[in-house]
């Protein structure tokens, strides 16, 4: 009998150590999940005001001005966000614009960053070269 008890102890210390790493695994799963869900709503808001920017403002100079959101460093450490402006040789003129946000897991690890695309067209009348003048 004292034997079973044993057993059945330390098979119970097991399993709670067991149920104890699969909870925590789960909680900082949760916790990545939570923060790339954070990053994608600002690197979309981010890229949302620069599609309201007119044309001639679509450069890396005012593009860098855009900023994340008050609470995106709290939850987001170290969030950077890199923009990209590529304009073309295409009729109609167009500008490529990326954004690229990083940041870092609480324990200082990069996380996979978030990133989106862009393609704004020159409005109706504008030339390739007058486009052109407006590269970075």
């Amino acid at each position: 009998m004292l034997i079973e008890a044993a057993v059945a102890g330390a098979l119970l210390a097991v399993l709670t150590l067991v149920a104890v790493r699969v909870l925590a695994a789960a909680s900082l799963e949760r916790r990545r999940v939570d923060q790339q869900v954070i990053a994608l709503q600002e690197a979309a808001g981010a890229m949302q005001r620069v599609t309201a920017l007119p044309w001639d403002e679509l450069t890396a100079e005012r593009l860098a001005e855009v900023r994340l959101s008050e609470g995106a460093p709290r939850a987001l450490p170290g969030a950077e966000l890199r923009w990209t402006v590529e304009p073309t040789e295409a009729v109609p003129a167009a500008k490529h614009i990326h954004v690229q946000l990083s940041w870092q897991s609480p324990n200082g690890a990069p996380q996979r960053p978030v990133r989106l695309d862009y393609w704004a067209f020159a409005p109706a009348g504008t030339t390739t070269e007058t486009a052109e003048g407006d590269a970075p």
